[in-house]
């Protein structure tokens, strides 16, 4: 392959877009069993939902936690190429 380097930055990014479903699908069943994690304590559901969500969901959405994955390959880049890949730049152009 003659481009491999912007090949591999372009998966992780594809990647990293693609993984906001997965990430927030633990956040999704602890709304969804009413705040408690198996075995079920109360009701499920909405009603049930006796105090705040966990922590991470208040503070970062899951399409901003995934986007940290792009975000590490930049510094990773920059600590070690000395510049971050423009890869990066067009991957994040097009979202």
């Amino acid at each position: 392959m003659r481009r491999s380097d912007w090949h591999k930055r372009l998966m992780i990014s594809a990647t990293a877009v693609l993984l906001e479903a997965p990430i927030a699908r633990p956040f999704m069943a602890y709304i969804v069993m009413g705040g408690h994690l198996p075995p079920f304590e109360g009701e499920v559901g909405f009603a049930g939902l006796p105090g705040p969500p966990p922590p991470v969901v208040g503070v970062l959405p899951p399409s901003l936690i995934g986007e940290l994955f792009i975000v590490a390959g930049m510094i990773y880049d920059w600590r070690t190429r000395g510049k971050v890949h423009p890869a990066y730049f067009w991957a994040g152009a097009s979202r």
